[in-house]
């Protein structure tokens, strides 16, 4: 019932305006690897999705799975120590891997992205779908 946010709306405007894909979908990638433009954003990638997601939801693996469930996420066997799958546009999906810490390292995660995911978006349109999502599991509306 609520109104769908602003950031939402030109998502999908971006979304469905783009032209029939160059490429399939073959396999799932980090940011890094979405193509080579994604490599200059990939440390405020890390920072504005990672290490949100991990310093809120993906603080334990009770608070990430309970924050995927409710966001509608579909779990999927063998992506880390849990991990969902997003269905967030009919041909854009998004996986998150999330990792358990221990005595050294703290907890962490990695998203994965369709390898044709920028002949839908932009690279910082894929940021900006990303950090939408995380803030979804955090409890924002869609």
């Amino acid at each position: 019932g609520k109104p769908v946010r602003m950031e939402w709306q030109i998502l999908a405007a971006n979304y469905l305006g783009a032209e029939a894909p160059q490429r399939c979908f073959t396999k799932w990638v980090s940011f890094a690897e979405i193509e080579p433009a994604a490599r200059v954003y990939d440390r405020v990638h890390r920072g504005r999705i990672v290490g949100r997601l991990v310093g809120t939801v993906g603080a334990t693996r009770a608070s990430f799975v309970k924050a995927c469930r409710a966001a509608s996420g579909t779990p999927v066997a063998g992506l880390g120590d849990a991990g969902f799958r997003f269905q967030v546009f009919p041909q854009v999906a998004l996986q998150i891997a999330w990792h358990a810490g221990d005595e050294e390292l703290p907890p962490s995660a990695a998203v994965l992205y369709p390898d044709n995911v920028t002949s839908f978006l932009s690279v910082e349109s894929t940021v900006v779908l990303a950090e939408r999502l995380i803030s979804r599991l955090g409890g924002a509306s869609w």
